[in-house]
Parts: C-alpha cells; sequence; structure tokens
C-alpha cells in the first residue's frame, strides 16, 4: 500500500511543478485538479496510517520507522500544500501593484485625444477587472483547499472516535458477560445450601424417628 501511496505523491509532485511552470489560466485549469489529488492522496495516507496501526506484531523499530514513513508523506503534501498558498499570496500581491500602477496611469496624457483617452482607461479597467476575478478564484481555490483538509482531519477524528466507541462497546459486553456468569455460580450456590439444608432435616427427623422406635421398644408396657 506505501508504494502506492508513493506513487500518488510522485504524480502530485510532478502536477505541482506543472502548475508552478504554468501561466495564469493554465494554473486556474491545474488548480482544482491539484487540489483533488492532495485530498485522495490524504485519504490514502490515513487508510496507511490504519493499516500500520492495525497490525498487532510488529517490532517497535519497524513501528518508529511507519510513523516517520508517515510523517514524510504528510510533509510532502504539506509543502505543496504551502507552496501553492503562497503562489496565490504572490499573485495577489503582484495584482494589486499592477492595479495601482494602472490607477497612477489612469490619466489621459496631453499628448492624446479625448477619445484615446477613453478607450484606454476602457482598457485599463478591464485589466483591473479580470486581476480581481483572477485573484477572487485564486481564494476561492485556497479555501476550497482549506475545507478539503478540514474535511479530513474531521473524518480521522470521527473514525478515531468511533474506534474508541467500538472498544468500549466491548469492554461493556465482556463485563456483562462476567456478572452474568458470576450470577449463574451464586444461584448454583444457593441451589446448593438449600438442597442440603432439605437433606439435613431430613436426617435429623428419621434420627429422631429411629430414636423413639427404640424407646418404645426398650421401655416395657
Amino acid at each position: 500500500m506505501d508504494e502506492g501511496v508513493r506513487q500518488s505523491l510522485n504524480a502530485i509532485q510532478a502536477l505541482y511543478n506543472e502548475w508552478q511552470m504554468a501561466g495564469d489560466t493554465q494554473k486556474r485549469t491545474l488548480a482544482p485538479r491539484l487540489t483533488q489529488e492532495i485530498s485522495d492522496a490524504q485519504w490514502e495516507i490515513d487508510d496507511l496510517q490504519k493499516a500500520f496501526d492495525s497490525q498487532r506484531v510488529v517490532s517497535p523499530s519497524r513501528r518508529e520507522e511507519n510513523h516517520q514513513e508517515i510523517l514524510q508523506f504528510r510533509r510532502i503534501l504539506k509543502n505543496i500544500e504551502d507552496g501553492m498558498s503562497q503562489g496565490y499570496a504572490n499573485k495577489s500581491a503582484a495584482s494589486f501593484t499592477n492595479s495601482s500602477r494602472m490607477n497612477n496611469n489612469s490619466s489621459p496624457s496631453s499628448g492624446f485625444s479625448e477619445g484615446g483617452g477613453r478607450s484606454g482607461m476602457h482598457e485599463q479597467q478591464q485589466q483591473q477587472m479580470m486581476a480581481e476575478q483572477d485573484t477572487a478564484l485564486d481564494r476561492l481555490a485556497e479555501t476550497v483547499g482549506n475545507i478539503g483538509y478540514m474535511s479530513r482531519e474531521i473524518g480521522v477524528e470521527l473514525e478515531d472516535q468511533n474506534q474508541l466507541l467500538d472498544e468500549f462497546d466491548y469492554e461493556v459486553d465482556d463485563t456483562h458477560s462476567r456478572l452474568s456468569n458470576a450470577n449463574k455460580y451464586v444461584d448454583r450456590i444457593i441451589d446448593g445450601v438449600s438442597t442440603n439444608k432439605s437433606w439435613c432435616v431430613i436426617i435429623v427427623l428419621a434420627l429422631i424417628l429411629v430414636g423413639v422406635i427404640i424407646l418404645s421398644v426398650a421401655i416395657p408396657a
């Protein structure tokens, strides 16, 4: 299973390298795919960790190796997510700088006609709107990625809680079984005592009867 995780991480790394080298339009196309690949890899790592944890007989050194391997996988994904977030932040800063420059240069110079000035202002406004839309899309992609990460963390926590509840149910059932066996043992003891009491009474009455017969025979009429 860990080999499958490694292959997934290699594919994500290659896609991330492609995302880094891509232009703005291609980045917007690759970002959702890259986010989904990271989400799927997170689930695969969670499944791998569960498989490691379920191993009953394993040496401490092997357990530590498994733990370090999981940490390495998670660190790779975290670095890629941080790289994407930093790329969004840098692009937002660049978009803000370009917008400021366009605003500063929005007034037409005296050498242009009034029609040319209006056309230039209209083009600059369109560029500014496109830059703002790009920034909004980048922030949306980052938000979706964060929500996906939070959902995975919540899913892992719920699975851990379910495992604890299952273990608690097992302990309750085991305790109930022990109490039931103890009650049966006590019932058997009580039944035995009651039976012994009945035999004691019968023996005592029999002895009394024998004594009365002996006395009646021994005493002459």
